[in-house]
């Protein structure tokens, strides 16, 4: 990995994949001049951030950690793909609770009062879709394309 203090760059985009909920953290974005092999430090800002819970009672809001976090993946579990790492822990640090929350909030859907809609990118997550395909059978209001999925 080629740290941005040797090699700076004019603009950026940056996320931070490793964080958790409800933490204070404080960031240091700090401006690098100079020629390569003498570079300075420059100006700088300190930001301090308190990051929000997920579940809101009421109403929540997941992001997975995905393909974005290829450097802190690769930190943690090194050169490994998800398949590989014992217990399913890749998987549950990739989800972030998005993979859990979704099945638990699908599977509330019950009876004729209940309904359930989805946007979603990639749907081919299998416990996902049985989830899905298995809230009619309980009752749920759910478009015909999600009944048309199978068991399997």
């Amino acid at each position: 990995m080629v740290s941005t203090r040797e090699h700076p760059l004019q603009t950026f985009l940056w996320s931070d994949f490793t964080v958790r909920n409800k933490r204070e953290y404080t960031y240091r974005v700090v401006a690098i001049r100079g020629q390569p092999g003498a570079l300075v430090e420059g100006e700088n800002v300190e930001v301090r951030i308190t990051t929000e819970n997920e579940d809101r009672d009421t109403h929540a809001i997941y992001f997975n950690r995905g393909v974005a976090g290829s450097q802190a993946y690769t930190r943690k579990f090194g050169d490994r793909r998800p398949d590989e790492v014992p217990n399913r822990e890749a998987w549950r640090w990739l989800s972030r609770g998005l993979f859990e929350a979704m099945l638990d909030f699908v599977g509330k859907a019950r009876g004729p009062n209940s309904a359930v809609r989805a946007a979603v990118y990639e749907f081919n997550q299998g416990a996902v879709l049985q989830a899905f395909a298995k809230a009619p059978r309980f009752g749920c209001r759910c478009p015909n394309y999600l009944r048309r999925t199978s068991d399997s």
